[in-house]
């Protein structure tokens, strides 16, 4: 069986924590996802602390909005790393052991090359700042091709440095197949998103509604990425669903 965790889309809906306590899933807390006020920061800890009472395992999505790791400018690069010490610190107090982060490649605005030796040296730092007791899987978004991360993750050479594969992601974004991703990232897949959509907009729909054949790629991940955890990244209204999908097929 798998490891599996819940989300709701930067809100952790009571219903949504129920199902995940009654059915033993795992819970990927998004309420930090956007920059946070200092003076709402506690209060929101507080309260999503207590909403994950008797959940066993929890990850956390890191910020993402307008933090680009592979930026030239070395304010800019001050800040995000400002912004990603916070959440390994607000992940340390919801007791999460992943965290997630955007790769924040994107296509024809970065050079590759500059990008990738500038990521590098930003996750080879900030890895070195905090302690290792949490994974930290980087999920891609825009990118079209899956190489990239995959030179990242080499580059950085960390053993708790791996692959966030984002399935709808893909989908959307990139020219070639979610089995391509698959088969090329490999065991560097150590954490998944899973929605679905129909290729034109990134929906987060549940897994039944969409053109991804879900069965087929989740088949393909258990062959090529077997210790990967896997989180539901869907809407509230279809998550129920998706969770009773997972076990319908005797994935949990």
């Amino acid at each position: 069986m798998k490891e599996v965790y819940v989300s709701t889309i930067k809100d952790e809906s009571e219903k949504i924590l129920k199902l995940a306590k009654d059915m033993g899933l795992g819970f990927e807390v998004q309420s930090f996802i956007q920059p946070y006020s200092i003076g709402d920061y506690n209060r929101k800890l507080e309260t999503v602390r207590c909403k994950l009472e008797g959940i066993e395992q929890v990850s956390l999505h890191g910020p993402f909005v307008d933090l680009f790791t592979g930026s030239r400018d070395p304010k800019i690069v001050e800040v995000v790393k400002s912004r990603f010490l916070d959440a390994y610190y607000t992940a340390r107090s919801i007791k999460a052991k992943h965290l997630i982060f955007h790769a924040g490649y994107v296509p024809k605005a970065f050079f590759p090359k500059q990008w990738l030796d500038t990521s590098t040296e930003f996750w080879k730092d900030y890895l070195k700042d905090i302690g290792d007791d949490i994974e930290l899987h980087i999920e891609n978004v825009c990118e079209d091709q899956w190489n990239l991360m995959a030179e990242l993750i080499k580059a950085v050479d960390n053993p708790r440095f791996s692959a966030c594969l984002d399935i709808g992601h893909a989908n959307v974004n990139s020219s070639i197949a979610i089995e391509q991703w698959i088969k090329g990232l490999n065991k560097e897949i150590k954490y998944v998103h899973l929605h679905n959509n129909y290729g034109i907009s990134d929906n987060h729909y549940g897994l039944c509604n969409g053109d991804i054949n879900i069965l087929k790629t989740l088949e393909l991940l258990e062959t090529y990425a077997p210790d990967a955890k896997w989180s539901l990244e869907t809407k509230l209204e279809e998550t129920e669903e998706s969770i009773l999908f997972l076990s319908k097929n005797r994935f949990i």
